[in-house]
């Protein structure tokens, strides 16, 4: 395996790659169920076969792709790749331009490089373990940190704008939140906190996989920020059956124990 920045720049350009094929079908009209079910399912397909070619020059390392999950990696490989060929499908179906290409390497069990790229905008979020978090773009570069609140009513909180789980509402309501902000793709929101955008992100559903969280994991802990699952225990990755069986938790890290306190008080009432 090669040291991690040398991996870092291909590996980017091999995201931004398989952008560059998603973006010359979201910019086809398709309208109806049928219509719109087609082009995300062709880019989904398209992103992902330019990122697993472009990974099979590094054959020492297994992957697993969401599109892929049920089929079996070895899961003794000490590196593996996790990949995301389109994360935001509503979105990329209803073109806000809220989804992302990620991709995470795994080193074991445990992320050493995360990216997530937004194609509509060209923004690259990148992380490699210990070297710090990034934002690059075609005009800038800079480092992102995350952004500490002095109180819980200081606090940006990130939704998805096409559905918010009772969680969410029942802790805006009664912790009263500064704002919430609508956002697609969980890697960007992950990114938004990390950047300072926003301070928490929260997703207590069991179905979302390790490639949902992985990438924007590293990015949001080398910015300064706090992933945990729902119960504040360290994420695990590269497991048998590849979910976030107990949600995560996304934050800036001000007020981290006592998001988990309540969210775990809501959840044991309801």
């Amino acid at each position: 395996m090669h040291h991690y920045s040398e991996l870092l720049d291909p590996l980017k350009r091999l995201v931004k790659a398989a952008g560059d094929q998603i973006l010359s079908l979201y910019k086809d009209d398709f309208a109806g169920a049928q219509m719109e079910q087609f082009p995300v399912t062709q880019a989904d397909l398209a992103s992902e076969s330019v990122l697993i070619d472009g990974l099979k020059q590094y054959p020492d390392c297994q992957i697993l792709s969401e599109e892929q999950a049920e089929h079996s990696i070895n899961r003794d490989s000490k590196y593996v790749f996790v990949i995301d060929p389109i994360d935001g499908t509503k979105d990329f179906v209803h073109k806000t331009g809220d989804f992302s290409v990620m991709l995470a390497l795994l080193e074991n069990s445990l992320p050493v490089i995360g990216i997530v790229y937004k194609p509509v905008s060209g923004d690259l979020y990148y992380a490699v373990k210990g070297q710090g978090a990034f934002l690059e773009n075609l005009s800038d570069q800079y480092r992102l940190k995350v952004q500490p609140t002095s109180s819980l009513q200081d606090v940006v909180l990130l939704i998805s704008r096409f559905h918010i789980a009772d969680a969410e509402l029942y802790l805006n309501k009664t912790l009263h939140f500064h704002s919430t902000l609508e956002m697609g793709s969980a890697g960007l929101k992950m990114c938004a906190v990390a950047n300072g955008a926003a301070h928490l992100y929260i997703n207590t559903s069991s179905h979302t996989g390790e490639w949902d969280s992985a990438p924007g994991m590293l990015i949001v802990q080398e910015a300064g920020g706090v992933v945990t699952d729902i119960d504040g225990n360290p994420l695990v990755f590269n497991k048998e059956r590849p979910y976030n069986t107990n949600g995560f938790i996304v934050s800036d890290g001000s007020h981290h124990q006592d998001i988990v306190k309540h969210i775990n008080e809501y959840l044991k009432s309801s």
